[in-house]
């Protein structure tokens, strides 16, 4: 058992009874590829968990875990609230090369929204350019490295593939 939760980022082996696993951005179905290579080469890149226990990022492994027979998984724990963790997750998965383009557009999305919930995101006409949507910080160097920004016609373009518009 875990004594209480740390308030800073650290690597811990966690009971995988522990793990609360919510709602995915994606779903692993097969992780057969994933299992074989943590029997041959151990587990690479921990798991990520909230200071409560809640997976962040990691599902894959977990589930490859599990199916091992495994009782315990080594884990990052981070100080994160419900929104960042879902930032985290989101920007994981985006990084992948698998998404199909739905998923791209639902992770951009919901990147979008939560960025604009937490006040991250400046409004209209509070920037030089009305073309760009500006982050406050640089949480989307993954997306345009150059400029930290990802511009209204890309967001469009991504939110029309799911029907949304704008």
């Amino acid at each position: 058992m875990i004594a209480d939760a740390p308030s800073v980022e650290r690597v811990v082996n966690v009971p995988i009874e522990q793990i609360i696993v919510g709602k995915r951005h994606r779903v692993h179905k097969d992780v057969t590829s994933l299992k074989e290579s943590i029997q041959q080469n151990g587990l690479i890149h921990p798991i990520t968990i909230n200071n409560d226990f809640h997976l962040v990022v990691g599902a894959g492994r977990l589930l490859s875990y599990q199916q091992l027979g495994r009782t315990s998984i080594p884990a990052f724990m981070k100080p994160l609230d419900d929104l960042a963790a879902e930032l985290v997750e989101i920007t994981e998965n985006l990084h992948r090369n698998d998404l199909t383009e739905l998923e791209k557009a639902e992770h951009l999305r919901r990147y979008d929204e939560i960025l604009t919930e937490q006040g991250r995101r400046r409004g209209p006409g509070r920037y030089p350019n009305p073309d760009k949507i500006v982050l406050v910080s640089d949480d989307v160097d993954e997306f345009d490295g150059s400029t930290g920004t990802v511009t209204q016609k890309t967001i469009e373009k991504w939110l029309r593939k799911l029907d949304w518009g704008r």
